[in-house]
C-alpha cells in the first residue's frame, strides 16, 4: 500500500473513532439527564382515580346539549351544585373561578360542568343567574328531568337528597368535584374544602403546561407576615396592607351569601365601635358587585371599611377555602391568629387579648 493510501486509511479510522466517542458521550449525557431530571409532577389535591369517566349528556342553561364525548380534548371539572344554595356551592364556585382565571391563556383548555342537585326546582333562568352572579357565564350548568340527572349522580357516585326527604334533610348533596383529563379519564376527586392552590396545581398537572407549583403562593401562617394587597373600598378609596400597620388589625373575608358571615358582622361592628381607636378592622368581600355589597352592609349598619376583592386575587393569595375567614395581625403586620369560621363574643375577646 502506498504512503498516501496508508494515510487515507488512518484518517478514516481516526474519523470513525471520533464519531464513536461522540456517540458514546451523547449516550452517556442522555442517560445522566434522564437520571437527574426532575420527577414528573403528581396530582396532590385529593383521591387519585384512573378510570374512564362515565358517559352522559344533559342540556345546559342555554338549551345546548353538553356531553362528555363533546368535551373530549378539554380538562374537565365536573361538580354538583344547586342554584339557591346559600353557602358551599357559591364558595366552591368562587374558588373555581379564581383558580381558572389564574391559569391565564391555558384556561381555554379547561371547561367546568356543573350538574344540578335539585332538578325539580333549578331551571335555565336560575342557572343563568347563578353563573352571571359568580362571573362565569361561559361555564355549563347542566339541567334536565329528574330521572336523567339522577343517572349522572349514580354514575359519579354522588348523593343528592331525594325529593321526599328535602323537607327533613335539607338539600343535602355530595360536595366535591372530579377532574377529568383530555382523554376522558377520571383522574382525581377533590372535596369542596381543598384549597384553591391545590386545585390549581392539579389542573396544571393535567394540562402538562410545566407550571405545576410555579404559581402557588406560600400559605400564610401564624408568625409570618401577612401577604401584601391593595384594594378599592366601597367608598371609592384604596386600602393596602401597609395602611393597616401601626395598630393591630383584623382582616375578615366574607360574602353576602355566607350565612355565618351575616351572623358574625354585627359582632365585628360592635368591636369596631368599642375598640376602633386601638384596632383596625377591614372586611374583604369576595367577587361581588359593589352595589350588592353596599346594600348588604347598610342593612346591617356596618360602618367599618369594606374592600372589594373583585378579581379574587387576594382570596387566592390568602388561600381562603371557607367563609368567614379572619386574619388577626399585630401592629407590625405579623399574623397572630387565623380564624376559620365565625367568631363568637368569647372567642373574639380571647383572640384580641393577643394583640391589644
Amino acid at each position: 500500500m502506498s504512503r498516501a493510501g496508508r494515510w487515507r486509511t488512518i484518517s478514516r479510522l481516526l474519523i470513525g473513532a471520533v464519531i464513536l466517542v461522540a456517540l458514546v458521550a451523547a449516550g452517556l449525557a442522555t442517560t445522566i439527564a434522564r437520571q437527574t431530571a426532575a420527577p414528573a409532577p403528581k396530582l396532590v389535591g385529593g383521591t387519585v382515580l384512573q378510570r374512564a369517566a362515565p358517559a352522559f349528556s344533559l342540556p345546559d342553561q342555554n338549551g345546548r346539549t353538553v356531553s362528555l364525548a363533546g368535551e373530549r380534548g378539554h380538562v374537565l371539572v365536573v361538580t354538583f351544585f344547586y342554584t339557591h344554595c346559600p353557602d358551599t356551592c357559591p364558595m366552591t364556585a368562587q374558588k373555581l373561578r379564581t383558580v381558572i382565571r389564574a391559569l391565564g391563556r391555558e384556561q381555554r383548555r379547561v371547561q367546568v360542568l356543573i350538574v344540578t342537585t335539585d332538578p325539580l326546582r333549578d331551571d335555565p333562568a336560575d342557572a343563568r343567574a347563578f353563573l352571571r352572579r359568580h362571573g362565569m357565564p361561559s361555564w355549563h350548568f347542566l339541567l334536565g328531568p329528574y330521572a336523567r340527572v339522577r343517572g349522572v349522580w349514580s354514575a359519579f357516585h354522588v348523593y343528592a337528597a331525594p325529593p321526599g326527604q328535602v323537607a327533613t334533610l335539607g338539600q343535602m348533596h355530595t360536595a366535591g368535584m372530579f377532574l377529568i383529563d383530555p382523554r376522558s379519564r377520571e383522574r382525581l376527586y377533590l372535596s369542596d374544602s381543598v384549597p384553591a392552590v391545590q386545585i390549581a396545581t392539579d389542573l396544571h398537572v393535567l394540562l402538562h403546561d410545566g407550571m405545576a407549583g410555579a404559581a402557588v403562593p406560600i400559605a400564610p401562617q401564624v408568625g409570618g407576615r401577612a401577604p401584601a394587597f391593595s384594594l378599592q373600598t366601597l367608598s371609592g378609596s384604596s386600602v393596602s396592607l401597609a395602611d393597616l400597620r401601626g395598630r393591630p388589625a383584623l382582616i375578615n373575608f366574607w360574602a353576602t351569601w355566607c350565612v355565618p358571615c351575616r351572623a358574625e358582622m354585627p359582632l365585628l361592628e360592635r368591636t369596631y365601635r368599642a375598640d376602633g381607636k386601638r384596632l383596625r378592622i377591614l372586611g374583604i368581600d369576595e367577587q361581588e358587585p359593589a352595589s350588592q355589597v353596599r346594600d348588604f352592609a347598610r342593612g346591617l349598619h356596618v360602618r367599618y371599611p369594606i374592600a372589594l376583592d373583585a378579581s379574587g386575587d387576594v382570596q387566592y393569595v390568602y388561600q381562603i377555602y371557607g367563609m368567614p375567614s379572619t386574619f388577626l395581625l399585630d401592629r407590625h403586620g405579623v399574623i397572630r391568629q387565623i380564624q376559620r369560621g365565625a367568631y363568637t363574643t368569647r372567642s373574639l375577646a380571647k383572640a384580641l387579648r393577643r394583640v391589644l
